[in-house]
């Protein structure tokens, strides 16, 4: 027989962490060689990793809260099988406490967690509606590419100041241009004072 050990919630999240990290990695070495198709692809799969993840612990959430209502159940159950077998505990709690008070607040609990549960289904829906895998790779890859010092330009990666740098070194120069003669003006009015 073989057995294997479980892993735990940190030890499936670190793995996901792992492989995002590891993917990220060869994105950016394929931007730097020019491979956009195969860095595109690459994308796509980190958003998916990171989807994976954010379920995960969505899924971990709600087990957990499934943990606790199965929990308040048979709580619930090892209450009633005591009351059932002990009339003498009966008489002397209905004596102390109200009884239908008491399944009013459980009635009431148990709509509550209805309603917990089925706002979460809603939130996990919308949340996998929300934005589409390309766009999300798309704007990922952009900012890869933006952090290796790469723009996208018609389907070209390019240096990123490469486009502007001309038009911004004229735009510059004639600011300077123009700070001087206002210094020039400011100096003459302040001769004249």
């Amino acid at each position: 027989f073989f057995f294997f050990k479980q892993k735990t919630a940190y030890e499936i999240l670190s793995g996901l962490v792992g492989s995002e990290m590891c993917i990220r990695d060869r994105i950016k070495a394929l931007a730097k060689k020019n491979k956009h198709s195969a860095a595109k692809i690459l994308m796509k799969d980190l958003v998916r990793v990171r989807r994976q993840s954010d379920q995960y612990l969505m899924m971990e959430s709600q087990l957990k809260s499934m943990a606790m209502q199965i929990t308040t159940s048979e709580t619930q159950m090892a209450i009633n099988m005591a009351l059932k077998g002990a009339t003498s505990a009966i008489t002397t709690a209905n004596d102390k406490m109200d009884v239908k008070e008491i399944q009013t607040i459980m009635k009431q609990f148990a709509k509550e967690s209805e309603k917990m549960g089925m706002k979460q289904e809603m939130i996990s829906d919308m949340n996998e509606d929300l934005g589409d895998v390309q766009e999300e790779a798309d704007q990922g890859y952009d900012q890869v590419l933006a952090e290796v010092g790469l723009e996208m330009v018609s389907g070209q990666a390019v240096p990123s100041g490469k486009i502007a740098g001309k038009k911004e070194v004229k735009a510059k120069e004639e600011d300077i241009d123009d700070l001087e003669n206002r210094l020039k003006d400011l100096k003459g009015q302040l001769s004249l004072i």
